[in-house]
């Protein structure tokens, strides 16, 4: 904002990024602090909100969204081990012949 010119009651909005590490919590609460360190006008009037201006910030954690894909694929080779598993067991104890 160091060139541009802010008319009268406009207001400007400014993108931070914020970098900060979580430790092994859900989220934080961060507080900036901003101040406005010099001003000027034409008319030579002072600034009346230079003072610290604060907003707090929540970060909250997001994990990775797996793809739905990767539980069929999970559902599917769990349905044939135990399928592979029923098929040995019937085999193997069920299908003896009577002596």
């Amino acid at each position: 904002l160091a060139e541009t010119t802010i008319k009268p009651g406009e207001e400007k909005e400014v993108e931070l990024v914020l970098t900060k590490k979580v430790n092994n919590k859900a989220g934080a609460t961060v507080v900036d602090t901003a101040q406005v360190e010099k001003t000027s006008n034409l008319q030579n009037t002072e600034e009346s909100n230079t003072e610290n201006n604060t907003a707090k910030t929540t970060l909250k954690i997001k994990t990775q969204k797996v793809s739905p894909l990767v539980f069929v694929i999970i559902t599917i080779v769990a349905i044939a081990i135990i399928g592979a598993g029923a098929y040995i067991i019937k085999k193997k104890y069920f299908d003896r012949e009577k002596i």
